[in-house]
């Protein structure tokens, strides 16, 4: 029954770069709820596929939150093309969720200096893995945030006592693993052009049919990641034959139809811009001039400049600008439109 559940999830990112090759898959999968019903077991055989998820004392895959952002990033760097698994999420790790979300998004760390020049840095394509007790409302308020978090709830091994399962899979996981991850990746990686073309045809068909129902903009967003998603179970059990993917399509939907409750439009769309641009500006405030306060990142996104009033102005690299806006699923065109109507644009 598990592996009929989540068994299509944890291969969103290899779908996604055979449909896009070099695409950032930049989302959090979080199976949320209480303590006590599963959902480490759940993430660890999650981890299992693509090798050893670790246990009580012994180091693996699934790693916790409470660790540094700059540990996040190095092994991140250290295994670039695989699912990056953590555990015990809470209200607590907020600004870590935040930063490390927005790390993985760009496919890169920030730019660092050192006395000889520039610090060498890694890069990866890859999705994170969750469990906690927070839900995704807790986690962040940003829109940015919110529509890359998907919430998957109640107990991921079923209800009830499910102690003896538990040892089984934790049994199982430390001396078989790795093994589903590999057949999958060798299956894609050996699909020729009309395969590919089967695969892509089949995301079109399920991403219509949740885009149906997204209306806003971050609804629509998340669309594209719940399509991938669909895909990958249709994937999954036409590789492994465990189900349908009729069966994996109607749960996608059922998932869906809950998650695209917390997306809706809260705001008009100048508001949600402007907030946009300045949740984005706030994460990345080091690459921009202020007064008196020259950025030390290699790449400059633009400049903060002060007024008599005390009023300030953000000065923005329209081309980065630009990809900002359509990274959060804004037209940057419409969006620059509503600004300036709305008195937020002083010049373009």
């Amino acid at each position: 029954k598990y592996l009929r559940e989540v068994g299509s999830k944890w291969m969103i990112s290899a779908v996604a770069r055979i449909l896009d090759p070099g695409c950032q898959v930049d989302h959090v999968l979080i199976f949320e709820g209480t303590q006590g019903i599963g959902k480490t077991t759940a993430l660890r055989l999650a981890a299992s596929a693509f090798g050893f998820p670790g246990d009580e004392g012994r180091k693996g895959l699934v790693r916790s939150w409470k660790s540094t952002d700059v540990s996040r990033e190095r092994h991140a760097a250290l295994t670039p093309d695989l699912p990056q698994f953590l555990d015990e999420l809470s209200t607590e790790h907020v600004p870590s969720i935040e930063s490390t979300v927005y790390m993985l998004a760009n496919g890169q760390p920030k730019g660092r200096g050192t006395l000889k020049g520039l610090q060498s840095q890694g890069s990866w394509n890859t999705f994170v893995v969750s469990s906690g007790e927070g839900s995704i409302a807790e986690c962040s308020k940003k829109g940015g945030i919110r529509a890359r978090l998907i919430s998957v709830t109640g107990a991921p091994l079923g209800e009830g006592d499910q102690t003896e399962l538990v040892e089984d899979i934790r049994r199982i996981c430390m001396t078989n693993y790795g093994h589903a991850g590999r057949t999958m990746v060798e299956y894609l990686v050996a699909l020729d052009a009309d395969g590919r073309a089967q695969i892509t045809k089949g995301y079109e068909h399920c991403h219509g049919l949740l885009m149906a129902d997204a209306a806003s903009s971050l609804q629509k967003r998340a669309a594209s990641y719940f399509g991938l998603i669909a895909t990958a179970g249709w994937l999954f059990h036409h590789l492994f034959g465990i189900g349908t993917h009729e069966d994996s399509l109607r749960r996608v939907q059922a998932l869906w139809a809950r998650h695209r409750q917390d997306l809706a439009d809260e705001a008009p769309l100048a508001q949600r811009a402007y907030n946009t641009i300045v949740e984005w500006y706030l994460e990345h405030r080091s690459h921009f001039d202020h007064p008196g306060e020259d950025s030390r990142e290699s790449t400059k996104y633009g400049s903060v400049i002060s007024h008599e009033a005390g009023e300030r102005s953000l000065i923005v690299v329209p081309k980065i600008l630009d990809r900002t806006l359509r990274s959060d699923g804004f037209d940057p065109k419409v969006s620059m439109q509503t600004l300036r109507d709305a008195g937020n644009l002083i010049h373009d």
